[in-house]
């Protein structure tokens, strides 16, 4: 009971939150690798020739920037430790802010990088399918969906034999569509499985504010503040900082810091504030492990913050964008991450295609019963079908229809409906499947469990078994094995005459409307 109401959710989950999952899936593949993409095609944008006339100071790019750009607030800049890199500069504005690029040499404006404001847009449908507070909702449903899904897809393809890996990892290729169907959704969910969860649960830190704060409470870390400089988004102009003592600053910061990848300052609102500098060292462990330091207005440090020293759970705070990206496990972490994003729309298709072949099959069975004749009930051949996908109920429905065109008695019914006074007299065929490494089907387990767990006398019973399975498991029609060993054990036509006489009537029938 528990699995078939675990199946239709995850079913009906699939083919809807499927939907969102795969445009999510597929946006968060693009922006896996944005900036080299923007890099790779706006080399001139990012890339600068270094001259021997050296740097300039903060302060004095701040000067040029304003001369050049009138009338707009510098929120920060963001200043590479490599010489051949630009400068970036953030204004006020929407969403990510108005972005320059700067040659730190010279103080001009390097062209605006084509494809930023495509990958903008891919920011926001990935975040909130571009529709703000809605779409933002329906992704954090979707990533809870996704969640759900993972888990119960594991749970739902759990073989019967748990150390043999052709269970687990093979697709196949071979056979009718919908095993390939399946076992492709199952086989890439159970690869794709721990990087699903990991993005599920790095994402949703997002999405709902209870689930930020009691992830920040269970690490046992502060809450996430926002970075110096940026509650004056927004604010009245009021003074602007003091550049002269910007550069002293900078400079303190200079020889305080060895060396660095990058440095952002965000500025102060006021004369003679301190500044806060976040800059990322040579050694660390992804793009957001930076150090913060903060210079007094007399040019001295204040304070010092090294993300090394940081406790495990802040650590893990900060850690959150670089392992929702996978970039915290390296180069290979984000190409990972990346293929798992962009094959998201691969389990959406492939749920569909296994939901409308059980729609097109069920639609098969029910004609398939409309036409049988029920009227034929004593002395008839009973055919009893053990199904997990229904192609074994098929094959029984159209055996019966088969034999009762020929003028022949059948009836179908489900194994779990077989009683051991049953089979007291009278002829009956068994249709049996194996379901995955040579199990019964899911309907048939308490049947196995208690029916056949004890002995019974089946008198005068004739009966034939038909055994469905898959050759690329090794435990091939196991399940049809076992029930006809059952059969055969508590039954005494252990010399096969009855099902020889059973083969031999169904053969008749088959060539009576052949």
């Amino acid at each position: 009971m528990l699995k078939t109401i675990l199946f239709q959710s995850h079913w009906l989950l699939g083919i809807t939150a499927g939907i969102v999952l795969s445009v999510v899936g597929v946006t968060g593949a693009l922006l896996s690798f944005e900036d080299e993409l923007l890099h790779a095609w706006n080399p001139d944008s990012y890339r600068v020739q270094p001259r021997d006339r050296g740097l300039l100071s903060p302060g004095e790019l701040a000067v040029r920037l304003k001369a050049e750009l009138p009338g707009r607030r510098l929120n920060a800049l963001i200043l590479p430790g490599d010489p051949h890199q630009s400068v970036q500069a953030t204004f006020d504005g929407a969403g990510r802010g108005e972005r320059h690029y700067v040659d730190p040499y010279s103080g001009e404006l390097k062209p605006q990088p084509r494809g930023e404001a495509f990958f903008s847009l891919v920011e926001q449908l990935h975040r909130r399918l571009a529709a703000e507070a809605p779409g933002k909702q329906l992704v954090g449903a979707s990533t809870l969906a996704l969640l759900f899904l993972a888990l119960t897809g594991l749970y739902l393809r759990w073989p019967h034999r748990f150390s043999d890996w052709r269970a687990w990892f093979q697709i196949k290729t071979r056979g009718d569509r919908r095993s390939f169907w399946w076992s492709l959704h199952a086989v890439s969910g159970t690869l794709a499985l721990p990087l699903y969860l990991l993005a599920a649960l790095t994402g949703l830190f997002w999405s709902y504010d209870w689930y930020r704060k009691g992830l920040v409470q269970l690490a046992g870390a502060e809450a996430p503040r926002r970075p110096p400089g940026a509650e004056r988004r927004g604010a009245p102009t009021g003074a602007g900082p003091d550049w002269a003592l910007v550069d002293r600053q900078w400079q303190a910061f200079r020889d305080s810091v060895s060396g660095f990848e990058d440095a952002i300052l965000r500025f102060p609102g006021g004369e003679d504030a301190p500044l806060t500098i976040q800059y990322r060292s040579a050694d660390a462990a992804h793009e957001r492990a930076r150090d913060e330091i903060t210079i007094d207005a007399a040019g001295q440090v204040s304070r010092q913050s090294r993300y090394r020293d940081k406790s495990a759970g802040n650590q893990l705070i900060g850690a959150v964008f670089p392992l929702h990206k996978g970039s915290y496990f390296g180069v290979g972490g984000t190409v990972l991450m990346c293929l798992a994003s962009l094959v998201m729309p691969l389990f959406a298709f492939s749920g569909w295609c296994l939901y409308l072949d059980r729609r097109r099959l069920a639609r098969e069975l029910r004609a398939a019963w409309q036409r049988l004749d029920a009227s034929a009930q004593s002395e008839a051949l009973t055919i009893y079908f053990a199904s997990q996908t229904g192609r074994a109920e098929r094959l029984a429905l159209q055996t019966a229809d088969a034999l009762q065109r020929a003028g022949l008695r059948a009836q179908v019914a489900s194994l779990a409906e077989f009683r051991l006074d049953h089979g007291r007299c009278g002829a009956a065929l068994f249709i049996a499947s194996s379901y995955g490494d040579g199990g019964p089907p899911d309907a048939l387990r308490v049947f196995c469990r208690k029916t056949m767990a004890r002995p019974a006398r089946l008198n005068r019973l004739q009966y034939a078994v038909l055994a469905l399975g898959d050759r690329q498991y090794s435990l091939f029609c196991c399940f049809g094995r076992r029930l006809d060993a059952w059969l055969r054990g508590f039954g005494p036509l252990s010399d096969l005459q009855g099902a020889g006489r059973i083969l031999e009537t169904l053969r008749h029938g088959f060539l009576a409307i052949g």
